[in-house]
């Protein structure tokens, strides 16, 4: 059985072969023809958030979903928090971390078996009522 790639999983992918999920990300058809995933504003926008961009899928979703003025605000809080994160699990101190981003990022926030749709719209929904919210 298999499972999807937690964000933790996901962000240490992108470290390790930067980019990847970026500027390769394609669909091809039958005649070999290839069709870019992402438009050239949502690449630089990943660009510009790069950590919260590889640890959460519904990255492009949630720039769609907010008003205009929290969207920067709020993006650029999260990608602080993912940097914070990424300290924090590598020094395995999590102390200054909030509970739900700590299950959120190693994929517990469902407690069901482990689908990164459901863990992602979780935490999409904690990112509304925590974070865009409060600015």
């Amino acid at each position: 059985m298999s499972r999807d790639l937690t964000p933790r999983e996901r962000v240490f992918f992108n470290m390790t072969i930067p980019g990847i999920m970026l500027e390769n990300a394609s669909l091809v058809d039958t005649n070999g023809n290839r069709y870019p995933i992402y438009s050239e504003e949502e690449l630089e926008l990943k660009k510009r958030f790069p950590n919260f961009a590889a640890s959460f899928d519904m990255f492009i979703q949630l720039w769609k979903d907010l008003p205009s003025p929290k969207r920067e605000r709020t993006f650029e809080k999260m990608e602080n928090l993912i940097k914070n994160v990424i300290v924090m699990d590598k020094l395995n101190d999590w102390r200054a971390c909030p509970k739900d981003v700590k299950k959120w990022y190693l994929g517990q926030l469902d407690t069901n078996f482990y689908y990164s749709e459901e863990n992602d719209e979780m935490f999409y929904n904690w990112i509304i009522s925590h974070i865009s919210n409060d600015l």
